[in-house]
């Protein structure tokens, strides 16, 4: 008797936190990467702007670094050149990122070109919490 009350304790407890009586699931949440142009002069800059987005009918919860989205910059050798060395400094401080239906997080950053030397390069993005891990696919683009 006792063993079927635990079992039918365990079973509540596990209902309750369960994804249908939280905050939704990971389904529908998307990374997507613009630029603002995809030709360049040495030395302009150029506006890389990364959006997370709940495309979901319910709330999503994301659990991550305060740097996500991160967007990274590889040049014709496949050497990551933005950020300089590959990692970022940023701060190791967890977020817990809640987006409603629709709702989104948007980062911007200035890519100022002006100590690479002309050529092409391709520009991505990628967001990673403790839910999802998102890239955007490759966007070349050429410096003259």
């Amino acid at each position: 008797m006792r063993l079927s009350r635990f079992a039918a304790l365990v079973f509540l407890i596990a209902a309750a936190c369960s994804d249908s009586a939280g905050l939704g699931s990971t389904t529908g949440v998307t990374l997507t990467l613009v630029l603002s142009t995809t030709n360049l002069r040495r030395a302009d800059a150029d506006t890389i702007t990364m959006t997370v987005r709940n495309n979901g009918p319910r709330g999503v919860t994301l659990t991550g670094g305060v740097c996500e989205p991160r967007a990274q910059v590889v040049n014709g050798s496949g050497e990551i050149v933005v950020p300089p060395g590959g990692q970022a400094p940023c701060v190791l401080v967890l977020r817990r990122l809640e987006l409603a239906p629709g709702e989104k997080l948007v980062r911007s950053f200035v890519w100022n070109t002006s100590s690479l030397p002309a050529g092409t390069y391709r520009v991505s993005a990628t967001f990673t919490s403790e839910e999802v891990q998102l890239a955007t696919a490759p966007v070349t683009i050429e410096l003259n």
